[in-house]
């Protein structure tokens, strides 16, 4: 039973996808234009990474509740959302996407409480991931009750019901075929 992250994460710098993983899921942001960044569920920061390397000029925050990944980070860093800023984005990437206890409604909660704090303190946009309920069987683990998954009504529910009227729910095989991109314009 995975009853904690350390379960999931054996290494500080593991986020759970190979190298080039890591990075291509950034491209959605392409389309958007921002001056800050909150990193939630940041890891490493290589978010960070992809922001020097596509040449944006922002400034960058992140947020993680693993102290160890946030001590390779080069930025400021918090365990919590910082409530008393303010960002242009606010990025949430397949971060609640790990079953942890095997408790999938626990595990959402978690994710609406990132959302809506999320939505507290983003003035652009809100963008996130989550893995496509319907692409489930297609994953290549044996036990996909490892992951939490979502469907496009789950999706809205959440979101009307923490305030979010404007937003667009996106697949993109380019960038993670088992994901859900969501951009939330405020």
């Amino acid at each position: 039973m995975y009853t904690n992250l350390q379960n999931f994460y054996d290494s500080p710098s593991f986020n759970g996808y190979d190298s080039h993983g890591e990075i291509k899921r950034f491209n959605i942001l392409n389309d958007y234009q921002f001056t800050s960044v909150l990193d939630v569920g940041s890891g490493p920061c290589f978010l960070k990474q992809w922001l020097s390397e596509n040449e944006i000029t922002c400034t960058y925050e992140a947020v993680d509740i693993r102290q160890d990944s946030l001590s390779l980070c080069n930025c400021s860093t918090y365990e919590e959302i910082p409530l008393s800023n303010l960002y242009e984005l606010v990025c949430i990437f397949e971060t609640v996407s790990y079953n942890i206890d095997f408790d999938e409604n626990k595990n959402k909660q978690i994710f609406i409480d990132l959302l809506t704090k999320s939505k507290q303190v983003a003035s652009k946009y809100v963008i996130f991931s989550v893995f496509n309920e319907n692409k489930k069987e297609e994953f290549f683990i044996t036990n996909k009750d490892e992951l939490v998954w979502f469907s496009p009504e789950e999706i809205n529910s959440i979101l009307q019901s923490i305030g979010f009227n404007n937003y667009q729910i996106i697949e993109r095989n380019d960038l993670q075929a088992y994901c859900y991109y969501v951009v939330c314009s405020l």
